[in-house]
């Protein structure tokens, strides 16, 4: 009886979950929410291709194929395409203008990146496909664009060399407030008139307790400044940014990534070696760098400060789907 009441509440979530997806579809993406997030992101995009590829595979389909057509030609993918229709939204397209020749024509992107979860979509697609040889050929169209995304983040964001990726900016994470990131945002000395340039959107619908505060968001969009005032050249933003860090949730998630690119590229009989050193690396990395033995937890790593930022999150955690730990370390140092 207990048994069959969790299932009826499982059927009943599962019901409403799609109902969420539905109700905010665009007609080739998925808005996470109209009011507050209409565009695509990146993020939100590599979990609803996975949560589209259980009972919608055209949908899960344009879904990535709308995300990877706002890929840069150096390979990044940008955290956010824009839809013109919506222009309520702030930070907008033109904010991040001009944008660097090797971004796409006729779309509108921002200019920073995050954890490449299309990848880990794309592979659940085909997982979950009811045609496989079809699914098999959209793969196929997919990989070589996967592929330079990933060799983007190991070409451009691993400037010490330590096998793992740095991102520039809270945004880049994912976890965009995480507690984590506050006393790095804090030492930044910031222009006096920048919170006078812009308007907050982002409290307009939802209260601004659930926000972060202004002197937090400010440092966010002074980032931002920074990177265009560098014409977004990532040699140059890696270098001038003064928040880098090894974000352990990101190469977390990368290693996944990776995980699930060398087999798409085993499916569609392409060369993975290149995918297997990544990820071999960046599991090793993760273990130098990142597991703190003391607190028997994983952190991210401050490379401006070259320190661990020891504060204990959910993302201390993700190192465990990534397939990182040892198993002696997950069933006794952690904990779990």
């Amino acid at each position: 009886m207990h048994d069959e009441k969790h299932e009826k509440a499982l059927i009943v979530l599962i019901r409403r979950a799609r109902d969420v997806l539905k109700a905010n579809w665009q007609g080739n993406y998925t808005a996470p929410s109209v009011k507050q997030y209409p565009h695509q992101w990146s993020w939100d995009s590599g979990f609803i291709t996975i949560g589209y590829s259980y009972f919608d595979e055209m949908r899960a389909k344009k879904e990535l194929s709308s995300l990877l057509k706002a890929q840069w030609t150096n390979g990044m993918v940008p955290h956010i395409r824009y839809n013109p229709r919506y222009e309520h939204y702030f930070p907008d397209a033109s904010f991040w203008h001009p944008l660097p020749d090797c971004a796409p024509e006729g779309v509108n992107t921002s200019c920073i990146t995050q954890p490449p979860l299309a990848t880990i979509g794309a592979f659940y697609f085909y997982i979950n496909a009811v045609d496989m040889e079809e699914a098999k050929r959209f793969l196929k169209h997919l990989y070589p664009r996967l592929l330079g995304f990933h060799r983007f983040l190991y070409k451009e964001r691993d400037p010490d060399v330590k096998e793992l990726v740095a991102i520039v900016h809270p945004w880049e994470s994912g976890m965009d407030d995480s507690p984590a990131w506050k006393d790095i945002l804090m030492q930044m000395d910031i222009p006096s008139g920048i919170a006078d340039s812009y308007r907050r959107q982002d409290t307009l619908n939802v209260p601004a307790e659930e926000r972060p505060e202004d002197e937090i968001y400010f440092r966010y969009l002074y980032l931002a400044e920074l990177f265009k005032k560098e014409g977004y050249r990532q040699h140059r933003v890696v270098r001038r940014s003064p928040f880098l860090v090894y974000d352990v949730l990101f190469n977390s998630l990368l290693c996944r990534a990776n995980e699930c690119l060398i087999e798409i590229g085993r499916i569609v009989g392409e060369d993975t070696a290149e995918l297997k050193e990544y990820l071999a690396a960046t599991r090793r990395a993760i273990e130098k760098w990142l597991w703190n033995e003391e607190a028997g937890l994983y952190f991210s790593y401050d490379a401006r400060s070259n320190a661990q930022i020891e504060k204990p999150s959910v993302a201390s955690f993700s190192p465990l789907f990534a397939g990182v730990p040892a198993t002696n370390r997950q069933k006794g140092s952690m904990p779990i």
